[in-house]
């Protein structure tokens, strides 16, 4: 459901407080309308837990549960609790009657069973030690990287050997080029990267034979 449909009933509701308007009802067939025909934006959501503490010696801790819904899928999470508990009844695992916290009726791996059949994904994070700005951004993806690549983005000053350059013919990409200060094209040329990392960020400097040029 686009943004701009949430905050026009918000503000709908704010009128109806404010009591300006009697009731909403009227614009049940619109509302119900709209959501069904106007969508845009990106389908895709996600959310994530974290928390912090300090183990039996003191030493910080911080872990994090991220969860990842790609589609439609993500607004029937909320409603997956109650097939869970039908599953776990239908396997004579009954809930307790009576009023209680129910807590622990429902737990992720029960969620997780029913996340299989959807484009639903889940994953811990351990950002207790601190591992440096690419680990800590890539997570468990960082340890399937290339040990080469690893190794540039551990702490390394240069790194060097030999690429070929491709340009685009279009006008626009000649231009871009040529403000950013993209080398020419090659198809066997030596280029090293150096690595100036301070603690207001990082500043590669690219050397395609004798030209260079730099980001941050």
């Amino acid at each position: 459901v686009p943004e701009v449909l949430h905050r026009a009933l918000i503000g709908l509701a704010w009128l109806v407080r404010a009591g300006l308007v009697p009731s909403l009802s009227s614009l049940a067939p619109l509302m119900h309308w709209a959501t069904n025909r106007l969508s845009w934006g990106e389908h895709r959501g996600g959310m994530f837990v974290a928390v912090e503490g300090a183990d039996a010696d003191g030493r910080p801790i911080r872990r994090s549960w991220h969860l990842l819904a790609e589609g439609d899928d993500g607004p029937l999470i909320p409603s997956m609790a109650v097939e869970a508990i039908i599953r776990k009844a239908l396997d004579d695992r009954m809930p307790m009657p009576g009023v209680r916290a129910a807590v622990r009726d429902v737990e992720l791996e029960d969620y997780e069973k029913l996340f299989a059949s959807k484009t639903i994904y889940t994953g811990l994070r351990d950002d207790s030690e601190a591992r440096g700005l690419y680990p800590d951004l890539l997570g468990d993806a960082w340890k399937n990287l290339p040990a080469e690549i690893r190794a540039i983005h551990e702490g390394a000053a240069m790194a060097q050997g030999r690429a070929r350059v491709e340009r685009g013919s279009g006008m626009l990409s000649r231009l871009a080029a040529r403000l950013i200060g993209f080398p020419a094209a090659a198809t066997d040329v030596p280029v090293k990267v150096s690595f100036d990392i301070g603690k207001d960020g990082e500043t590669w400097t690219r050397t395609f034979g004798t030209h260079s040029f730099s980001s941050r």
